[in-house]
């Protein structure tokens, strides 16, 4: 579900759960948020270890070629995507963030300074920020909701309060949305202490300090 929200913004897509297309992408980002749980994390802290470590030994015992792998299946996806939005692309009616992407590019290619290039530069900035959406919405999206349905179901008054809150709220034909919110503080509060008492990322949060998307 989660991964379907990130499709339908940057894309207009959704899957059935048994996609195979689906299973495959889950798979993909399941598999990087292992190897991102394990000894990769050392080329992180000790970045002197990458330039020290032969490379076999290197990607045995982190799997960074594996990483790099997922990388690339990601991007081929990616790039076969957004050919697809150039053929159907209406600049008038965007639908998503690749064809608001798409207009900016053309509306930029001339200026070099941009971000925004029809280049390989600017190809991977496209690339490179929807890899980032599912990187840091989709896993850290799951767990979060997988925290708060314990938390509910071991304090039931608060699961009940929180019901009670959003009944009196929204209207029963309709779901919450962020126009909602203001009048939400209390299923605010209690997303905020979910996060604060849950843990989401084992270890730090992979940084580069390039701005280079590859």
């Amino acid at each position: 579900a989660v991964l379907n929200v990130i499709w339908q913004m940057l894309a207009s897509q959704r899957y059935e759960a048994d996609d195979p297309v689906m299973r495959k992408f889950a798979a993909i980002l399941n598999e990087n948020v292992d190897i991102v749980q394990g000894p990769i994390f050392l080329l992180d802290v000790m970045p002197w270890l990458d330039k020290v470590t032969p490379k076999f030994l290197k990607n045995m015992v982190t799997k960074d070629d594996k990483m790099i792998d997922n990388r690339d299946a990601f991007f081929t996806m990616f790039r076969a995507l957004m050919e697809e939005h150039k053929k159907t692309l209406d600049p008038e009616c965007p639908r998503d963030l690749v064809d608001y992407y798409l207009i900016e590019m053309e509306a930029n290619k001339n200026d070099s300074e941009s971000i925004f290039t029809q280049d390989e530069d600017g190809l991977l900035n496209l690339l490179g920020t929807m890899r980032d959406f599912f990187a840091a919405g989709s896993e850290t999206t799951s767990t979060t909701l997988r925290w708060m349905i314990l938390y509910m179901a071991n304090r039931p008054q608060i699961q009940e309060r929180a019901q009670q809150v959003l009944d009196e709220v929204v209207p029963k034909d309709r779901l919450p949305s962020l126009d909602d919110r203001p009048q939400l503080a209390y299923i605010d509060a209690l997303i905020y202490d979910v996060l604060r008492l849950s843990s989401l990322p084992p270890t730090g949060i992979p940084h580069c300090a390039s701005a280079t998307v590859h």
